[in-house]
């Protein structure tokens, strides 16, 4: 092949490529939409009425009676004899009919869901729109940032998922379209399953987003319990289901009480009890008080005794003192305690840190704690191995009260003063001997 030849190939060929490249191409993207920018607004007075001006040039003319900021960047309601107005603060007046209120729509998702599904609490619809509630005569409706009406004023209320009309409660959308029909007395929040309790007739049930009965309307009362049970109420008496009707736990109760760990505690008859997370009891409903403590375990009070319960190792403190309470220092494993009307400290294996040898012991703050001993007062530190006290301040004060922050007034015999709580140093020093009067 000549030269030539080959040379006319080889343009012919770059032309063929680049015209193929440009065949499949695709279009080009359109510009991107410039942002709006909204400029700082000033709400203004003059001669008692009220305007908005940006950057020092008014904007709306000072008028009126009151101007309101909105949550919704650009906007403000402005009143005038007529009732509000909405404008944006560019001066435009959105919508020239007058209501008797113009307020954010932040709180009002349920009619702004996609189709027939009413949105979870944790995934609201994303705005597409600026949305407005307006009220006149005391009902309600939805205007968009053009002033057009998109939902009618006739509700008596807008929640955050529901909606109000005559009295009764429903849902609807964006398009004013019923999702819920307006047949409940009310309906409470939707939660992550998208299922709120509803009462009907005056008894309670529980319905989906799309008002399908999920339980009936049986009940005196019913609510969720965590997020597997629901707890219901028949004959003044509380009971634990499940979502298909079947009972959990075996018994009627006056209270019910879910605890952080999974445990159901129980109470009938002023009496408490605990069930586990299977529905297994662990304590029958025979104890006067339940406290709980750290690492799960539970302060317990039968008759005039305390004792303290876990709920793998059973009773890991016997029925033994008249008082226990929590030393007062988080994630600290002490309690104070009180046998035979003398105070000291225990840990949660009922070993004596701190003999009950005291008239009195306050709270632990900052590893001290004020006590009294044989009618003096002192105080004692919690050593550095959480494991035992020395004596900080010896007993010789008759009296030692808190002052102020860090001081302490005392007396002792005859002397009145005050000691220094230096919490940085872990030090209580005398700071200030006062002559008696």
């Amino acid at each position: 092949m000549s030269f030539m030849k080959t040379l006319l190939l080889c343009v012919t060929l770059l032309f063929a490529s680049q015209f193929s490249h440009a065949q499949i191409d695709e279009e080009p993207s359109p510009p991107p939409v410039p942002k709006k920018v909204i400029q700082p607004y000033e709400i203004f007075e003059s001669a008692g009425f009220k305007g908005v001006s940006v950057n020092g040039e008014v904007k709306i003319k000072p008028i009126y009676k009151s101007i309101k900021s909105l949550r919704q960047k650009g906007y403000v309601s402005a009143k005038s004899e007529e009732g509000w107005f909405l404008f944006s603060t560019t001066g435009k007046m959105v919508s020239p009919t007058a209501y008797s209120e113009i307020k954010d729509v932040f709180r009002i998702a349920s009619y702004f869901s996609n189709g027939k599904k009413c949105p979870s609490r944790y995934n609201d619809t994303p705005k597409t729109s600026t949305l407005f509630e307006v009220t006149q005569d005391g009902l309600i409706g939805v205007i968009d940032e053009k002033g057009k009406l998109l939902i009618p004023i006739e509700y008596d209320e807008l929640s955050r998922y529901t909606a109000k009309k005559d009295g009764m409660w429903g849902a609807i959308d964006v398009n004013n379209d019923i999702l819920i029909p307006f047949e409940y007395e009310d309906i409470g929040g939707f939660k992550m399953s998208n299922l709120a309790v509803a009462k009907k007739g005056g008894k309670q049930g529980v319905i989906d987003v799309n008002g399908n009965a999920i339980v009936p309307m049986n009940y005196e009362a019913l609510d969720f319990f965590g997020n597997d049970y629901l707890k219901i109420k028949e004959n003044s008496k509380w009971k634990l289901i499940t979502y298909d009707g079947k009972q959990f736990l075996p018994g009627a109760y006056d209270k019910l009480i879910q605890r952080t760990t999974g445990l159901f505690q129980v109470e009938v008859n002023g009496k408490i009890g605990i069930f586990d997370k299977e529905g297994k009891e662990l304590l029958r409903p025979e104890y006067e008080n339940l406290s709980p403590y750290i690492d799960n375990h539970f302060i317990v009070q039968k008759g005039n005794r305390v004792g303290v319960y876990h709920p793998d190792n059973g009773w890991v403190i016997p029925f033994s003192y008249s008082e226990i309470y929590p030393c007062g220092m988080r994630n600290v494993p002490l309690l104070i305690a009180k046998k035979n009307g003398k105070n000291g400290v225990i840990d949660l294996k009922d070993n004596i840190i701190l003999p009950f040898e005291y008239d009195h012991i306050d709270e632990l703050e900052n590893g001290f704690a004020r006590v009294q001993k044989n009618g003096k007062w002192g105080f004692v530190e919690l050593n550095l191995d959480g494991k035992s006290f020395k004596v900080a301040v010896d007993f010789i004060y008759d009296k030692l009260e808190s002052y102020t922050v860090g001081l302490m007034e005392f007396e002792k015999n005859s002397e009145r003063g005050y000691l220094v709580w230096a919490h940085r140093t872990r030090t209580i020093e005398v700071s200030k001997v006062l002559k008696p009067d």
